[in-house]
């Protein structure tokens, strides 16, 4: 009698163990799951304990690349796994049968164990692909462990053997009892359930996903409009363009762009085929100006750290050519560059011109381009410019950076009609 009482206690214990662990499991895969698609307040507590620099970085994990399987969050994974895994231990409290109750214990073994296996490559992809680990993650994966550990000292008790030699008898007992017709019954029973459940969390993903795309879009078309506002509340400035050669568009056109760049920019770079784009689109209607701002402490003071020199030499090379035939061959060939910028890449780039030192000396003397960059410079600074590429579009600046090509074809839309009374 004290041997079965002491049985039912330990089932007990084990029941009520497995629900916390599990119910702890769905809490946390619930919150990963809502953090994958709503960026929680800074100021939050549970933001802040997930984002202590060099330690945790829970936005880079349960966003990156890795952080869904088969269109669905590994939140929602979480939760699906630990839903199946409390339904089959309902199952496991219904059958009289002890063979049908060590079927279902097989299950939910075999589940715990898929579960223990998926840990380790999440440790590997946190460690080596995304670089960072996320602490509700690295709780998951405790209480995984954890849960698998339970399940099998579950089957342990259960035959009052050695682990091994109760988990032989196990699948023995499970491969004979498959060949019953309640054991059929079962299985669908648990595999409808799975599916119904995958389904749903499937669809819930997909909504949610859906209602984060429709909040960015709204966010980036409040964005847009705070731009286009601040845009035209800035009264415009007169450029100076003396010393600065039209570098492509119509010399009459109205819409007079300027772009303060920098040649070593991979941005700049990105941006030169955007613009040649919205030049071709609207024929004769915008003008194209560049102005060089290196991002190098050689010859702009206003940049901290230490400087090679390359940008500044690449600038004001730039200069000593603007009145020269080579001066746009001499930037598209930095445009269309994907190297960083040093003296192999000058040497080819100058070399590709066949020009000789003294040809650059009779073109501009030095200490006048040297003069025209620093007027570049305080006037980029007299803008608030903080980097490059930075637009100026008849004398309003928009904020420095690459805005995306749809904003800057709308704003340049908006000036045509002002300057031209409508598309034509």
């Amino acid at each position: 009698m004290n041997e079965i009482r002491s049985g039912e206690r330990a089932r007990g214990l084990f029941y009520l163990t497995a629900s916390v662990l599990l119910m702890l499991m769905a809490v946390l895969s619930s919150y990963l799951l809502y953090t994958h698609y709503v960026q929680p307040a800074q100021s939050s507590l549970l933001f802040q304990i997930c984002s202590v620099k060099g330690v945790f970085d829970c936005s880079a994990v349960n966003t990156s690349p890795y952080s869904s399987l088969l269109g669905v969050p590994l939140g929602g994974w979480g939760i699906f796994f630990s839903i199946l895994q409390f339904f089959l231990m309902l199952l496991m409290l219904l059958p009289e049968s002890a063979s049908l109750r060590r079927l279902v214990l097989h299950f939910i073994l075999l589940g715990a164990f898929a579960g223990f296996l998926a840990v380790f490559p999440l440790i590997l992809i946190s460690h080596f692909l995304i670089k960072a680990f996320c602490l509700f993650c690295i709780l998951v994966w405790i209480v995984t462990i954890l849960y698998f550990l339970l399940i099998l000292n579950r089957v342990k008790r259960e035959y009052d053997e050695t682990l091994t030699a109760s988990l032989i008898r196990l699948q023995k007992e499970c491969l004979t009892t498959l060949r019953s017709g309640i054991s059929l019954l079962l299985i669908s029973l648990v595999v409808i359930f799975a599916a119904v459940l995958f389904a749903s969390l499937f669809y819930q993903s997909r909504s949610m996903e859906a209602s984060r795309q429709l909040e960015l879009i709204a966010a980036n078309q409040r964005m847009e409009e705070d731009l286009l506002r601040n845009f035209y509340d800035k009264k415009p400035l007169d450029m100076n363009l003396k010393n600065t050669p039209l570098y492509y568009g119509d010399a009459k056109a109205r819409v007079v762009v300027v772009e303060y760049m920098n040649l070593d920019c991979h941005v700049c770079r990105r941006a030169s085929p955007m613009m040649k784009s919205l030049v071709d689109k609207y024929p004769g209607k915008i003008r194209l100006y560049l102005k060089q701002y290196p991002l190098d402490p050689e010859c702009n003071p206003y940049i901290k750290g230490n400087g090679k020199g390359f940008s500044c030499r690449a600038s004001l090379l730039a200069i000593a050519l603007s009145a020269s035939p080579l001066y746009r061959e001499y930037i598209r060939a930095f445009m269309s560059s994907n190297r960083d910028m040093d003296d192999d890449l000058m040497r080819e780039i100058v070399g590709g011109l066949h020009l000789k030192q003294e040809q650059l000396n009779r073109m501009m003397p030095e200490e006048k381009a040297r003069k025209i960059l620093r007027g570049y410079i305080e006037e980029a600074e007299s803008l608030g410019m903080d980097g490059t590429p930075t637009f100026v579009i008849n004398g309003r600046a928009l904020p420095s950076g690459l805005p995306p090509y749809y904003f800057l074809d709308r704003l340049i839309q908006m000036e045509i009609h002002r300057h031209y009374g409508g598309m034509r």
